[in-house]
């Protein structure tokens, strides 16, 4: 998109909540062993987010913010094998209740498609 790099990455667990996460980066260059802050999405961000069900017509999402951050850490980047590793954790907003959700130790080992 536009000759920018670009990354995302989502997971989802039907029995907890928040039932889907997601982590992503919008116009910046991904390195090993960088922490990434995980704040609001702007054109060269990387940001995280999370959401659920409260009923079945009720679907909600939160996302990082300069007051709900994390962080993001690419462990592993092999373009040669296109394997991504990487860990991280973040506070969200609960969509529902506006409590703070605390997500720790997080971590993903992935195939990406060029």
């Amino acid at each position: 998109m536009d000759g920018g790099y670009y990354f995302g990455i989502g997971g989802e667990n039907e029995n907890n909540y928040p039932q889907n996460l997601y982590l992503k980066s919008s116009n910046i260059t991904l390195l090993e062993n960088v922490n990434y802050l995980l704040e609001k999405s702007t054109d060269s961000s990387a940001y995280g987010g999370g959401g659920g069900v409260s009923d079945v017509n009720n679907y909600n999402t939160s996302y990082t913010s300069e007051n709900f951050t994390g962080e993001l850490t690419i462990t592993k980047l092999d373009v040669q094998e296109y394997i991504v590793s990487g860990t991280f954790e973040m506070d969200l907003p609960d969509p529902f209740t506006g409590d703070t959700i605390k997500i720790r130790k997080g971590r993903f080992d992935t195939l990406f498609i060029p």
